[in-house]
């Protein structure tokens, strides 16, 4: 019988096993590629998990890459978008208003880099943001994004202190519902699962975990645990729903051989 021997490839690149995961499981597992513009950022922008507790008179500061734009049209005929922007920490939707968008359209585009700002609103449950000026991030300019967003600071406060933390008095009016309270996620009574993965999960696995989740709709949320040899592994926030009975999450397991839990909160 005939062997067929495949040529040696080079590794992965780095871009190409994040393309996979998010294509795959629709996240990124092994790092985040905003990582690469959190160290010249965190002085300025809190990351979008701390972003989101605060209270919706501030105005904020956040950013993230592009993971989804949903652009329609509006009843005068306008473009408009809702935007999913996410970091390392979180995820949160933005809402670009016709002005906004028709100032910048190209922007908007799955995995751009974007600095944001706005209010907070959670009118329908979920936390948004309310956007009212957005500046686009570009690794080679780097240098001149941190610029623009110091001034974009120091405009809203007044004072050139700004820190991208909240407490923006003054800084451009977002639409939306104003209140003195931070906004809470609401309440679910649904069960929660957690997969654990390995960060190092090859590319045939991942495709398996997807086929698998897919194949098991239900209404339990899952969670990603992610062991990256650090103190405290990171759960991450999937948009799966599978079925949490015994029967259905065997045969998942069977499938990806990955530890799996049932749990009434995260």
């Amino acid at each position: 019988m005939e062997v067929m021997k495949l040529k040696d490839s080079a590794p992965a690149s780095r871009q190409d096993r994040l393309s996979w995961e998010k294509e795959f499981l629709g996240l990124y597992i092994s790092e985040h590629p905003f990582t690469d513009f959190r160290k010249h950022l965190e002085k300025f922008i809190a990351p979008i998990r701390d972003v989101k507790k605060s209270s919706r008179n501030e105005s904020l500061f956040l950013a993230g890459i592009v993971a989804s734009v949903k652009k329609i049209i509006t009843k005068s005929g306008e473009s408009m978008a809702f935007v999913k922007i996410e970091d390392e920490s979180d995820n949160i939707e933005a809402l670009i208003f016709p002005r906004l968008y028709k100032e910048a359209p190209d922007l908007w585009q799955a995995g751009a880099a974007v600095a944001v700002s706005g209010k907070l609103s959670d009118k329908d449950g979920e936390i948004k943001i309310l956007c009212d000026k957005a500046l686009a991030i570009q690794a080679d300019k780097i240098d001149g994004n941190i610029e623009s967003i110091k001034k974009s600071l120091a405009s809203a406060n007044g004072n050139g202190r700004g820190r991208g933390y909240g407490s923006f008095s003054g800084y451009g009016a977002a639409r939306g519902e104003q209140s003195a309270n931070a906004p809470k996620p609401p309440a679910g009574k649904a069960k929660k699962v957690i997969i654990t993965i390995q960060p190092d999960i090859d590319f045939e696995a991942l495709g398996n975990l997807k086929k698998a989740l897919l194949s098991s709709s239900g209404e339990a949320k899952v969670y990603f645990k992610i062991e990256d040899g650090g103190s405290r592994p990171k759960i991450m926030e999937t948009d799966y729903k599978i079925n949490s009975q015994f029967n259905s999450l065997e045969k998942i397991k069977e499938v990806i051989r990955a530890e799996m839990e049932v749990v009434d909160s995260i």
